[in-house]
């Protein structure tokens, strides 16, 4: 299971992303990264992939998310404004 970091407004994660891919998806966890494996189809130009990335993974938590770190990078962190219950609740049902 990935490392949840609370914030103030919600919690932060890693994910690992693979841009040029057929469609979105959540494709595991990766361990030796501690991150969650994010495919996206948009390409990593002029914040396609990222902006995909916010918009997908707030229609899987049904919580508006948002990039923190990483926007130039495949290793990103993101913050869901949900509670440490609420994202644990959504990354079972995943698993």
């Amino acid at each position: 299971m990935i490392t949840l970091r609370e914030t103030r407004n919600g919690v932060m994660f890693k994910i690992h992303v693979s841009p040029n891919s057929k469609r979105f998806g959540i494709k595991g966890f990766d361990s030796w990264t501690d991150s969650l494996l994010v495919s996206v189809s948009e390409p990593p130009d002029k914040g396609k992939a990222n902006a995909e990335i916010e918009k997908e993974l707030g229609k899987v938590f049904g919580k508006k998310t948002q990039i923190v770190s990483g926007l130039h990078s495949r290793t990103k962190t993101v913050e869901v404004l949900a509670s440490r219950n609420e994202l644990l609740r959504v990354l079972e049902r995943l698993a």
